[in-house]
């Protein structure tokens, strides 16, 4: 039986969104979420603590999310911090069953933190591959041909690491479009993993943000659009994920990697936001607003 709900997406991708009705459906944010931002105005719904913990890994592995590694490359090796990961959970999130755990860093560093929490059903939210580089172009200030290389290392780093458990793969697009259908899926999946879940009378049309955004005339390389349609297909629950063939990575995508100097200025701000006193948080509550551009 289940203890909770991880989210898997790629960042950028609806992954805040789809925490934030996975709240309504009854889990448990952590207890030191991060502010808001003009970047997510309704907040990241992400742990503090559990940013800085999983940003230590990434760097003891040679990654940070902006430069992440080969998916059959990545290992952490850090294995003696299990216990330390096991206490920062713990104060985050409590002891007890019942929690949604979003985090980008989590398609790199699933596999350390099955060994922690054991292996927990995923929500992996898609998007179109370019919207999402779009979006982390416009936030983070690369160019939008790194953008997509970003989102194609992650894309294969998240699908190497939820393979073996339930898993929900969830349109973003059907979220905002069909939110009622969207939403339905999300408590079904959830209730055949044995989380204590509910169906509240929720209404979408004043919840559904919608903020439209220049559109971004760019074309995936074949590999990307091949991985993008292969994410597509995979739409729906998965009792058992098994990784399917994959196409190979874009020749481009390590050396538009390897181009990133170092993460914009909004690292630093994230970097002042976790070290702020833990009284700061978050006030939770079934309020949820999806925006387009999350």
């Amino acid at each position: 039986m289940a203890d909770g709900l991880i989210v898997v997406g790629v960042g950028r991708s609806g992954t805040s969104t789809a925490t934030a009705f996975a709240e309504v459906a009854g889990l448990r944010l952590p207890n030191d979420v991060l502010p808001a931002d003009e970047w997510n105005a309704d907040g990241y719904l992400e742990s503090r603590s559990l940013i800085e913990f999983n940003d230590h890994l990434l760097a003891a592995s040679g990654q940070t999310w902006w430069k992440p590694r080969p998916a059959d490359c990545v290992q952490v090796t850090e294995y003696h911090c299990l216990s330390r990961a096991s206490r920062i959970f713990k104060r985050s999130f409590g002891s007890g069953r019942g929690w949604v755990w979003k985090d980008p860093r989590l398609p790199m560093l699933l596999p350390f933190w099955d060994e922690v929490l054991g292996v927990q059903p995923a929500m992996v939210p898609y998007r179109d591959p370019v919207a999402v580089a779009a979006s982390i172009s416009r936030r983070d200030k690369v160019s939008i041909d790194v953008s997509l290389a970003i989102w194609e290392r992650h894309s294969r780093q998240m699908l190497f690491s939820i393979t073996h458990r339930p898993v929900l793969f969830t349109d973003y697009a059907e979220l905002t479009e069909r939110p009622e259908k969207w939403f339905r899926q999300l408590v079904d999946f959830c209730t055949e993993s044995g989380l204590n879940v509910c169906s509240p009378e929720v209404d979408f049309n004043s919840r559904i943000r919608q903020i439209v955004r220049p559109v971004m005339s760019k074309r995936p390389t074949a590999n990307q659009l091949e991985l993008a349609d292969l994410i597509a297909s995979l739409q729906g629950p998965h009792s058992e994920f098994r990784l399917p063939t994959l196409p190979d990575e874009s020749p481009s995508t390590q050396g538009l990697i390897d181009s990133v100097k170092g993460p914009r200025l909004i690292s630093r701000v994230r970097a002042a936001l976790i070290t702020r006193p833990k009284h700061v948080v978050r006030q939770t509550s079934t309020s949820v607003e999806a925006a387009i551009d999350d």
